[in-house]
């Protein structure tokens, strides 16, 4: 392909290469980068030698022309999102990525010893069939009365609950333990992960906590890497040190 150089002094210096988009083509490049993963950059340069996409995609290929691919960053995308760093204010639209992570000196197989922890945004269908920590329902059902739950919340409050978390974005991560050799548990946040999967979320924040080296189990020791095929380098991120292991929090 010849990439048309005149185009090349469309793209910012400044505020990251998705400034340059109107609200519309940044919403689309957003959706197009997380439904194709490592590899969006390529396939959406295959797409636009074939004028694959039509409407904002296209746009931004012939607006700003191919060079303006090769300017954007990862960082672009973490600074046009409401996410913050304790996972709060995600919206369920954002790319699945490593937030922050840490590695503990521990003893294998000790319950009580947090070995790893990561903070992420994963996708939910990753962990849309895990189970709750202490068996929590996650349907309708109704009482003797005859009136109508959903897990704790009675019909008319758990709609208001997703109304709520679509409208002003999810506070907190859900928690995710896992144990060596045993099932990975959802510990806290089962009615937050199932509004998601009710509101067509593709990524919640998640806070996954590994005990007793049980991030041996999962390549690159990391569930959140081995689901998403995200592996370090893809962000630039360094290795995390490890420090004393930290007790588990019941």
């Amino acid at each position: 392909m010849t990439i048309d150089s005149a185009k090349q002094d469309n793209v910012p210096r400044n505020g990251g290469a998705l400034s340059a988009l109107d609200p519309q083509q940044r919403e689309a490049i957003i959706q197009f980068r997380q439904e194709h993963g490592r590899r969006w950059k390529h396939q959406l340069l295959q797409g636009w030698m074939r004028a694959a996409f039509p409407g904002p995609l296209q746009q931004i290929r012939n607006n700003l022309g191919p060079a303006w691919l090769v300017k954007v960053k990862d960082a672009d995308f973490r600074e046009q999102s409401t996410v913050k760093e304790d996972g709060s204010g995600v919206r369920g639209y954002e790319a699945p990525v490593c937030l922050t992570e840490a590695d503990y000196d521990g003893e294998r197989g000790n319950k009580r010893h947090r070995t790893r922890r990561e903070l992420v945004l994963i996708p939910v269908a990753a962990v849309a069939q895990l189970s709750g920590a202490r068996g929590e329902k996650r349907d309708y059902h109704e009482t003797g009365d005859g009136k109508r739950y959903f897990g704790n919340f009675a019909e008319s409050d758990w709609q208001a609950f997703k109304e709520a978390i679509n409208r002003d974005g999810m506070n907190e991560p859900i928690t995710i333990n896992i144990d060596l050799d045993e099932p990975i548990t959802i510990f806290e946040g089962n009615h937050r992960l199932q509004a998601a999967i009710q509101s067509g979320w593709k990524v919640i924040a998640a806070d996954i906590r590994y005990y007793g080296k049980a991030e041996t189990m999962f390549q690159d020791n990391s569930f959140f890497r081995q689901v998403t095929e995200i592996r370090p380098a893809d962000g630039a991120e360094d290795a995390p040190t490890a420090v004393p292991a930290r007790q588990r929090m019941r």
